[in-house]
């Protein structure tokens, strides 16, 4: 902090500013979660077929997301548009086989062909017969249950054999061992997750003319184009986004009492500090700390290097099927843990070394307290990552993640009383 006494102090309304931020943002944040798990899409207690006969249950939606969640998928695909993109997003394909199915099975019902063999105008209108079929929310939710049309049961029953080909088959999918997943019962389940996912990407909210996911994925072939609701407000975002950081930078450097320009004298605070600083103990201490972020940050790189190959080559790596040893999802999560540890390193380590410059020089022993906090960072990285790995590649692990697929940074003190970063695997389940 500056001691020149003719410097005026900053302006009281950086704190307002501050505060008022935090409390509106945290305010939309809290209410968006609220709207977001009060209109999510239901789960039915029970899918049944034009029959009545039960084709799966709540039971089984949730147990094939475990078993999403179990094998890494969301590293691999994605489902609603979150995840990786190496594998296809597992809503919109299946979706695009309903639409696929839907079309044959109508055509076969009323005109005893298969649609291809269709004439354009009677293609055109069977189309439209099929976007009004899914469309159609069948859920009650009196009794929590959801009929599926004949052409719906019909796509579930052929997909069941397609996916568990495509997880469990000879041929492996792009980026994953073959025979990724055995359990006839999780493939079943799996592919029941997935048909309740698309579900709601195609059936009608109550009441309105979209979808759960607002008509994503774009989908023709059933209906799915962005609503006008999506037009409207991906603008407006845009138009409030400019604005207001058009109006944070008139109102900053129009008005000096907000204290935008600072004192007209030149050079910083802290310049004369940083001129006649020479390094203390514990900043030479911290030395470690960098060490060992560049060690993380190189297996990062060296990581990122491996999952680009993938894109050019998913069954191979100059001749060796690195998918048997290192999966692309186990390859991912390995490469995102390591960038959360090495970017937390070099906050801890750019916050001890700028202390003594900011407060004043350090305490005796400082340097010996500093030293024995940057060891736990690769130990607990390379735990953390190998406790992933193994639920990641053997499905251990229940209801939200494989085991050791979550980190916890905890702050703890050593044997000299100075406080470190820790983090260590977390191994549990949500």
């Amino acid at each position: 902090m500056s001691t020149d006494p003719s410097e005026k102090p900053l302006s009281s309304w950086w704190r307002h500013a501050v505060i008022l931020v935090m409390v509106l943002g945290f305010g939309l944040l809290t209410v968006v979660t609220v709207l977001t798990y009060t209109n999510a899409p239901p789960i039915p207690e029970r899918v049944i077929d034009s029959a009545g006969a039960t084709l799966f249950t709540r039971e089984n939606v949730e147990h094939g997301q475990e078993v999403f969640l179990k094998y890494g998928l969301m590293e691999h695909g994605s489902l609603w548009g979150h995840g990786a993109y190496l594998g296809p997003d597992y809503s919109a394909e299946y979706l695009h086989r309903l639409a696929e199915v839907a079309r044959d099975t109508l055509a076969r019902e009323r005109h005893g062909l298969p649609y291809a063999q269709l004439d354009p105008d009677t293609a055109t209108s069977l189309d439209a017969g099929v976007h009004r079929l899914l469309k159609e929310n069948r859920y009650d939710p009196a009794t929590g249950t959801l009929r599926f049309s004949p052409a719906e049961a019909a796509a579930w029953e052929v997909q069941k054999t397609e996916w568990a080909e495509y997880f469990s088959g000879d041929k492996p999918a792009p980026g994953l061992p073959a025979k990724y997943i055995r359990d006839p019962h999780d493939l079943a389940d799996l592919n029941s997750y997935f048909a309740w996912a698309a579900w709601a990407t195609v059936a009608n909210r109550p009441g309105k003319d979209y979808s759960y996911t607002n008509n994503w994925p774009y989908e023709p072939a059933v209906g799915n184009r962005p609503s006008a609701s999506t037009y409207l407000w991906s603008a407006l975002s845009l138009v409030t986004l400019l604005v207001g950081l058009g109006a944070v930078l008139f109102a900053f450097g129009r008005f000096d009492f907000l204290g935008w320009h600072g004192s007209s004298k030149a050079g910083h605070a802290h310049d004369s500090a940083f001129s006649r600083w020479t390094l203390t103990p514990s900043q030479k201490a911290v030395g470690l700390y960098f060490g060992v972020v560049a060690l993380l940050f190189l297996l990062q790189t060296l990581a990122g290097g491996a999952l680009a190959h993938y894109r050019v080559e998913s069954g191979a790596f100059y001749g060796i099927d690195l998918a048997r040893f290192l999966p692309y999802n186990l390859l991912r999560t390995f490469h995102l843990q390591l960038a959360i540890f090495w970017i937390a390193t070099s906050w801890v380590a750019g916050g001890l070394f700028l202390a003594p410059i900011v407060g004043g020089p350090s305490p005796v022993g400082s340097g010996r307290a500093s030293s024995p906090c940057s060891w736990p960072s690769p130990s607990s990285s390379s735990g953390a990552s190998a406790a992933s790995g193994w639920g990641s590649t053997t499905g251990s692990g229940s209801s939200g993640s494989g085991l050791g697929t979550r980190a916890r940074s905890t702050w703890t003190s050593d044997a000299s009383g100075s406080s470190c970063w820790r983090s260590a695997s977390w191994a549990g389940s949500s």
